[in-house]
């Protein structure tokens, strides 16, 4: 996850079978899997992962090769301001992950939801397919090309 500056604040390598939360700015991870010894306790491990700091990117993809196969199908959400025009923000995320992966299907592959006072709003689109970690970058990337300063988080 990046902040607007567009500092990892940290990057979950992989979400799948994850909860993750956010409170007084710790984050508060859970997983139902726990490692055992077998080959699939590196995985399983991994799966706890947060990266936060100046090398997270380059972690980032050293585990992404180990663990991930591609093509993958992938959620992006983005967590903006909702402004003037809310629809501003979910329009650039979205924009975001089609300039990587091309066309979506909004009906089926975006949800949208405001914050409970309405001064942020939650887009997620997915799952889509991504060919690489370096496509999943490139996403995020473009989310905080087009979305600017409305961008407060992205996951």
């Amino acid at each position: 996850m990046r902040g607007k500056d567009g500092n990892f604040l940290g990057f979950l390598l992989l979400a799948r079978s994850r909860s993750t939360s956010f409170s007084g700015g710790k984050t508060n991870s859970t997983t139902t899997e726990k490692p055992s010894s077998t080959p699939d306790a590196a995985l399983a491990a991994a799966r706890k992962l947060v990266l936060g700091g100046n090398d997270s990117e380059e972690k980032w993809r050293e585990l992404d090769e180990k663990f991930n196969e591609y093509p993958d199908l992938r959620t992006f959400k983005g967590i903006g301001e909702a402004g003037a025009d809310p629809g501003l923000f979910t329009r650039a995320v979205i924009a975001a992950v089609e300039s990587v992966v091309g066309p979506v299907d909004e009906a089926k592959q975006v949800s949208v939801r405001d914050s409970s006072g309405g001064k942020y709003v939650s887009v997620t689109v997915g799952p889509v397919t991504v060919n690489s970690g370096d496509e999943v970058v490139q996403i995020y990337a473009a989310m905080r090309e087009t979305a600017g300063n409305m961008l407060k988080f992205y996951l």
